[in-house]
């Protein structure tokens, strides 16, 4: 560990191994009191260099201690962070003003050239043009020259930390040295055992809530689990569903349901002749010259031969939400009265006599295994499902390799497989999934299916166009809509999160920017555990995502995050 490097014996080395062990371990049964808290999370730590933070627990770290120029609030809306407001000077200049008096960790001035810095330093622009330019750059503004619609840059201002500006930092040899940043912890120790943090005294806006905050990397569950329940840990993410209800029977331990954006979906091909692996009944194994899957009647009756629920409880038990629409509620952009198809095995028959296939047809439906939670198992209860209505479907599990590179190469007419957003927006869902494949832009990136509809990708535009929320929100709204009644991708369930934490303390679980430890609070005295929200069941409006994670970004805007969640 580079924290480490300076010893020049044994016994001092074991020291301060000693020394940091303390910092990140509480020394009592409760590991907090009213000015510590610790916070176990299932990932890895190996930096703490916020232009590099991927997992959960990096991402986590990064903010507490580093702010962006914007930030998300409540559902998903874009709000002022470090820039106090911004103004549109003509079609693509931005100017954004910032906040008087932000100061970093070392108690420097933030001026436009931290700022510029790290734009040029997350966006990837050093060494050439791209998407977005910074332009005019002062004290206490900045202007930004942008080739992408107003929403795709405020996203990743969003996700771009602000540092000082320092070209000449040789980060990649010490992952653990410490960057000033703006937030309302600073980092105190780093390692990848952990990450201990204090409150920053002179932090701009509202007073942190703790004096310390430590971060735990603990991506083993049963140890992440053992951590909350011997008290090395106050709050653990992802609780694994089998141990949601023994943590939740007593009153030592409050289970909180966040929904993560992670959705599992069916998709379905766009061939209009001669679609793979689908043939009639009369003649197996033989091609159809037109595909039973141009017809919407078809692909109705296919989404009402499933029970969501039932694949839910299949791939992730008491985790899983049957899904209607791209992301959960609570995410900008969501449409309130779509709602899952339910099960209705006697219409789906009736659509598909209507449609002209009284005996059904024959189809393989792929999808990957060891990816996702029980992902073969859901596979196979997907296929007997669509068998129960006429459909004669074969399950084929594959290795993830092997399903991807074909499942892009359009050698599937169904495919099961899931996708995570990176903010609590459709926007991205859109984008990725929906919207016309193209080499160019990357829009379209994993519409493997090439589905096209030039109404959609027009609503996708106009939103991303709009400076002001209503309006955005309502073009995607109109996009969901016209996605959905398409039924060319079927949502099946949303994956959502556990997390627990020890008695007194409340956690909020709604999709905004702010630190872990923020949104963790000490109940009032005398007001004892709050009712556990259900795992499961109908979740309430107000509940969203956990913090969206930090990201990288390819070149082109409208590719923004995608080459990491193809991994997803």
């Amino acid at each position: 560990m580079k924290l480490l490097r300076m010893p020049r014996s044994l016994s001092i080395a074991a020291a301060l191994w000693a020394l940091l062990f303390a910092t990140l371990t509480p020394q009592s049964a409760n590991a907090a009191s009213e000015s510590q808290l610790t916070i176990g999370m299932a990932s890895d730590l190996k930096s703490v260099d916020p232009m590099r933070a991927s997992s959960v627990a990096e991402v986590a770290v990064a903010g507490h201690a580093y702010e962006c120029l914007v930030r998300y609030d409540v559902g998903g809306v874009i709000a002022p962070s470090l820039a106090a407001s911004w103004r549109q000077l003509d079609e693509s200049t931005w100017q954004f003003n910032f906040r008087r008096d932000i100061r970093f960790h070392d108690g420097t001035r933030m001026t436009g050239a931290d700022v510029a810095y790290s734009i040029r330093k997350m966006l990837g622009t050093i060494a050439g043009t791209s998407w977005l330019t910074v332009g005019k750059v002062e004290s206490a503004t900045i202007t930004l020259v942008s080739k992408a619609a107003y929403a795709t840059m405020m996203q990743a201002l969003a996700h771009t930390p602000i540092v000082p500006a320092a070209p000449e930092r040789a980060l990649a040899s010490n992952p653990w040295r410490v960057i000033a940043g703006t937030g309302p912890y600073r980092i105190t120790t780093a390692g990848s055992k952990g990450v201990a943090l204090e409150a920053n005294d002179h932090y701009w806006s509202k007073p942190p809530t703790w004096k310390t905050v430590q971060i735990l990397a603990l991506p083993d569950a049963a140890e992440r689990v053992n951590a909350l329940t011997n008290g090395t840990a106050d709050v653990i993410d992802q609780v694994p569903a089998q141990e949601i209800d023994r943590l939740g029977a007593g009153k030592r331990f409050s289970m909180t349901s966040v929904p993560t954006g992670r959705l599992m979906f069916l998709q379905l091909g766009t061939h209009t002749s001669n679609p793979p692996e689908v043939s009639s009944v009369d003649a197996p194994g033989a091609p159809m010259s037109v595909s039973p899957l141009t017809d919407p009647r078809v692909r109705r009756a296919i989404s009402e031969a499933i029970d969501r629920r039932e694949l839910a409880a299949i791939g992730v038990k008491s985790l899983g939400e049957p899904a209607g629409q791209l992301v959960p509620r609570g995410f900008f952009g969501y449409v309130p009265g779509i709602i899952p198809d339910r099960r209705d095995v006697a219409d789906a028959r009736t659509l598909l006599t209507e449609a002209g296939y009284p005996k059904g047809f024959s189809i393989k439906v792929h999808g990957p295994r060891g990816v996702y939670p029980g992902d073969a198992e859901v596979l196979a209860a997907l296929a007997g499902m669509l068998r129960d209505v006429g459909i004669q479907t074969e399950a084929v599990a594959e290795t993830p390799a092997t399903f991807a590179v074909r499942a892009a190469q359009r050698s599937y007419s169904a495919y099961l497989r899931g996708f995570v957003s990176s903010s609590p927006d459709v926007t991205e869902a859109l984008i990725a999934l929906l919207a016309t494949p193209d080499q160019d832009t990357g829009v379209g990136g994993l519409n493997w299916a090439r589905y096209s509809n030039g109404t959609l990708d027009g609503l996708i535009q106009q939103a991303a166009a709009q400076p002001k929320n209503d309006a955005r929100e309502l073009f995607l709204q109109e996009a969901t809509r016209l996605a959905m009644r398409d039924v060319f991708l079927l949502p099946l369930y949303f994956v959502n999160e556990a997390w627990g934490a020890r008695s007194g303390l409340a956690f909020d679980p709604n999709a905004t920017s702010d630190p872990l430890a923020e949104r963790t609070k000490a109940r009032a005295q005398g007001e004892g555990t709050a009712a556990r929200p259900s795992v499961s069941g109908v979740l309430p409006p107000e509940w969203s995502a956990a913090v969206p994670p930090q990201a990288t970004s390819p070149a082109h805007p409208a590719a923004l995050r995608l080459k990491r969640l193809a991994s997803e």
